[in-house]
């Protein structure tokens, strides 16, 4: 919670409430998921040997370690079940099962 607050430059003497910080939160968590969605488009067309795709999925620090990748992360953000490429074509599955709406 305090991540969103210090992004949104809340101060603790405005005594916002948690709720009123996420419902804040909401529209600036879509626009950034919108800005990682589109680095990571611009990452994938670079190639293989990019710098920036090998710090992209380089290992993490100290923290707790994480079960999924970057691009796992990706494809939770934006519901995607399988890719697959044919005929030079991209073929998306997506499942929007909980009820969210697309970004």
């Amino acid at each position: 919670m305090w991540c969103y607050r210090r992004v949104l430059r809340i101060s603790w003497k405005e005594h916002k409430t948690n709720e009123e910080v996420l419902q804040a939160a909401d529209v600036t968590e879509r626009l950034l998921d919108q800005l990682i969605l589109c680095y990571a488009g611009h990452v994938k067309r670079e190639g293989s040997g990019h710098l920036l795709q090998l710090a992209v999925e380089g290992r993490r620090g100290r923290r707790c370690p994480s079960n999924r990748s970057w691009t796992g992360h990706i494809k939770q953000w934006t519901h995607i079940v399988h890719m697959e490429k044919k005929n030079g074509k991209l073929r998306i599955e997506r499942n929007y099962s909980d009820g969210s709406v697309p970004l």
